[in-house]
């Protein structure tokens, strides 16, 4: 990430697993904290929105939805409007993976 570049979204997840074998939240162009594996970093990520009340960015609000809800089992109208999401997930019950959410295991 350059230095002094203007971010869209207030936080940022940096995996750098060729240069380290950890993950780091940026929030607001300074280190923010450290995780040991991508399940943490992305709960970590997550718990830095919800907490902050950090709306997600227009690039990356799709994946940050399909991970509230696949992987943390949380929908409100936002999962439920975002058609990418729902097709997925009725892709995903339709060939025949359980009721639930997809795991967050290393």
């Amino acid at each position: 990430m350059k230095e002094g570049s203007e971010l869209e979204s207030k936080a940022v997840l940096e995996l750098l697993p060729i240069v380290c074998p950890a993950a780091h939240l940026i929030l607001e162009s300074k280190h923010f904290m450290r995780f040991d594996t991508t399940c943490e970093a992305i709960l970590g990520l997550m718990a830095t929105y919800y907490v902050f009340h950090i709306e997600y960015s227009s690039k990356v609000l799709n994946a940050l939805l399909f991970i509230q809800t696949m992987v943390l089992g949380i929908e409100d109208e936002c999962t439920q409007g975002c058609s990418s999401v729902v097709a997925f997930a009725e892709a995903y019950y339709n060939h025949g993976h359980s009721a639930g959410y997809l795991s967050c295991t290393d």
